[in-house]
């Protein structure tokens, strides 16, 4: 999580990209992962499920 909010910093593209990416991450982590990805791929979800909790344990949507 920190190296994509040192990729958010200014005004190029990339950092666009980078915040894009990070309000996904953050709704992901407030909506839950997909239940269909369960079926789909496994290990997948669970390692979804396992950053998603260290997210929300970390405070990051405290104020989300």
């Amino acid at each position: 999580m920190g190296s994509l909010l040192k990729r958010c910093a200014g005004t190029s593209p990339e950092s666009h990209e980078a915040k894009v990416e990070l309000a996904c991450v953050l709704l992901m982590a407030k909506k839950d992962a997909p239940e269909d990805l369960c079926l789909g791929d496994p290990p997948l979800y669970a390692r979804l499920r396992e950053r998603i909790t260290a997210i929300r344990m970390g405070g990051w949507l405290r104020h989300a």
